[in-house]
């Protein structure tokens, strides 16, 4: 009777073990299920007074960061989707990072580029245009920049 008993009980704590190992994964609609989606944002950061690429710019969102690259461009991947801001900082001071400019679709405006409005979709990548920034041993930035 003790090995009925012993192999019942085996028996059922294994249903236990398989019941709940298929409980936690992939089937959709579970209360329990989390997917993680995130976005990315990509533009390039230029020198505004000479058009070519600003290099060893920083660029950051939503905890992520990126340096840009020798043409100038930037891509920051598995951006949280609740992130409305981009930041351009320049560790090696060599840009004024209170006036840029930003263009997008032809488009060119002012703007602050500590903070730059994004709107991003899960699994998205969103483009920033082109940043451009004023060389701080060049001309200074327009005034209306």
């Amino acid at each position: 009777m003790g090995s009925i008993m012993t192999r019942s009980l085996a028996a059922l704590a294994a249903c236990c073990l398989v019941a709940a190992v298929g409980g936690c994964g992939g089937g959709g609609g579970g209360g329990g299920d989390m997917v993680v989606q995130g976005a990315s944002i990509k533009g390039k950061v230029i020198n505004a007074a000479t058009d070519g690429p600003a290099v060893g710019v920083a660029v950051s969102a939503g905890g992520k960061q990126a340096t840009t690259a020798v043409d100038g461009t930037f891509r920051l991947t598995a951006v949280p989707i609740n992130t409305t801001r981009v930041q351009v900082s320049d560790p090696g001071n060599r840009f004024y990072v209170f006036n840029a400019s930003q263009t997008v679709g032809g488009a060119t405006t002012a703007v602050d580029p500590t903070n730059i409005v994004v709107l991003l979709q899960a699994n998205q990548e969103a483009d920033i245009g082109v940043i451009g920034l004023y060389d701080k041993n060049g001309p200074p930035p327009p005034p209306n920049f």
